[in-house]
């Protein structure tokens, strides 16, 4: 197994897994004609596009085949240092490989990668109603805050919850 760090020519697989772990994870959540209705387009052009300008996006390869990713950034909140706070953008695994380590190891590749990039604080978003998620960030050491914020989904709004980690 591998991890390592995803170039533009993989906007592909991360686009694949992407909507395989939302349909999955947002089941009951999201609306159905929602999930059943990404548009693979928009989303791999959001990836591509987002790895050419150097987004820290990191795969998760398993005798070659890509299972998972996680991408961090600085922190988009606006009650938050950028050169303080890390932000993991994104962390999904495609769901035939749920529940075998996989999203806690490249959570643990994202703390190295925030604490060598000397981030003081790790932040992440989650839909509310996304209890699995939850569950797994409470028992990897993030603390819910009281910050939430409004989704909106093709005219779904969703609240979102913020955990926060000092690192």
């Amino acid at each position: 197994m591998t991890i390592k760090k995803a170039p533009p020519s993989d906007a592909n697989t991360i686009t694949k897994i992407h909507i395989a772990s939302w349909q999955g994870a947002y089941r009951g959540i999201i609306p159905d004609n929602i999930l059943d209705n990404i548009s693979f387009h928009i989303r791999e052009t959001m990836w591509r596009e987002g790895l050419e300008q150097g987004w820290n996006c990191f795969l998760f390869e398993e005798m070659g085949e890509v299972l998972g990713f996680v991408s961090y950034c600085p922190s988009r909140d606006a009650d938050a240092d950028p050169h303080f706070t890390a932000e993991i953008a994104a962390i999904h695994i495609h769901p035939d490989h749920w529940r075998k380590g996989f999203g806690r190891l490249l959570y643990e590749k994202i703390l190295a990668e925030a604490k060598q990039a000397q981030f003081k604080e790790l932040t992440l978003w989650c839909l509310e109603e996304n209890y699995r998620a939850r569950k797994f960030y409470e028992n990897l050491g993030f603390v819910l805050t009281p910050a939430i914020k409004y989704e909106d989904m093709d005219g779904i709004t969703l609240p979102e919850v913020r955990y926060r980690m000092a690192l």
